[in-house]
């Protein structure tokens, strides 16, 4: 037995929409909105890899002060 296809529904705050009868400034405000949240998905990844850089960076600071105090106390 085939399954139906099921009709797309647009969901918004709990009600839901046919996508089929709103509005063409509807579907430009819900283009706004996925392209809003692929921005911020996009940014959240960048700051955590420049979170990730900045702990790597510290950590190099780290070890060249521990370093160079190891250094100063032999001389």
């Amino acid at each position: 037995m085939a399954e139906e296809a099921k009709k797309p529904v647009l969901t918004v705050d709990g009600k839901e929409y046919d996508p089929e009868t709103i509005s063409d400034n509807a579907k430009n405000i819900i283009a706004n909105v996925q392209f809003a949240d692929q921005e911020l998905a996009r940014l959240r990844m960048q700051n955590a890899a420049i979170q990730t850089a900045r702990q790597a960076y510290v950590t190099a600071l780290k070890k060249e002060l521990e370093g160079e105090g190891a250094d100063d106390a032999a001389s």
